[in-house]
């Protein structure tokens, strides 16, 4: 991703934690900013709804979001 000194590359970490209710929200309106460049980086803490799908789904869509998952829920 290009970068210059009037446009920073803004990383925006996102946790959650069986957020499927509300995190396609929380994901369109992050997209939804005009200020660019950013990357996504979401980490899902294990969760047992369709939090970590959603966040591939979106991944998949959109090359700045990266997604980890933790193998189990270690808290905040």
């Amino acid at each position: 991703m290009n970068t210059t000194i009037d446009h920073p590359l803004i990383s925006i970490p996102l946790c959650a934690y069986n957020g499927a209710r509300y995190l396609r929200d929380q994901l369109d309106s992050l997209l939804g900013q005009t200020y660019r460049p950013i990357e996504i980086i979401a980490i899902d803490d294990a969760s047992t709804d369709a939090t970590l799908e959603i966040l591939r789904d979106y991944a998949a869509r959109h090359a700045y979001i990266r997604v980890s998952a933790n193998p189990t829920n270690v808290g905040f």
